[in-house]
């Protein structure tokens, strides 16, 4: 049964959106299908997570930020969040100090400590991320 998610988009004048998330995920792969004012967009990916990814690539575009942890600067689903979770999932991460469970929150919702980005600027955080835990 497909799940469903409504979420927040901002520009960068400060105008609101939202969207429709509507998931559908099989044994090898994730159908992830947006549906908003701003976009209406199908991908299938390997998990929840990267499908989404490629629909915010898609809207980033246009000035159009997700206000959730999927999309926060300083969350990105690890092991677990993949394989068990199919990217349902994310880990907050601190630099210098390893995620751990205390640290999984769910992708598609939202808080005070989101920090919206861009998918780079997401993935360049988690690079810089892993960076830290070689050095610590």
């Amino acid at each position: 049964m497909p799940e469903q998610f409504t979420i927040l988009f901002r520009n960068q004048t400060g105008n609101e959106v939202t969207g429709t998330l509507r998931i559908d995920d099989d044994e090898d792969d994730c159908t992830v299908t947006f549906e908003s004012p701003i976009a209406e967009i199908t991908v299938t990916d390997f998990d929840a997570f990267d499908a989404f990814c490629r629909i915010r690539e898609r809207i980033e575009v246009s000035g159009w930020r997700a206000i959730c942890y999927g999309a926060s600067q300083n969350c990105w689903p690890g092991g677990f969040c993949r394989s068990m979770a199919y990217g349902l999932k994310v880990y907050r991460l601190t630099m210098n100090r390893p995620a751990t469970m205390n640290d999984v929150l769910e992708t598609f919702e939202t808080g005070l400590d989101v920090v919206p980005a861009t998918v780079k600027e997401q993935a360049d955080y988690y690079q810089r991320w892993i960076e830290s835990q070689k050095s610590r």
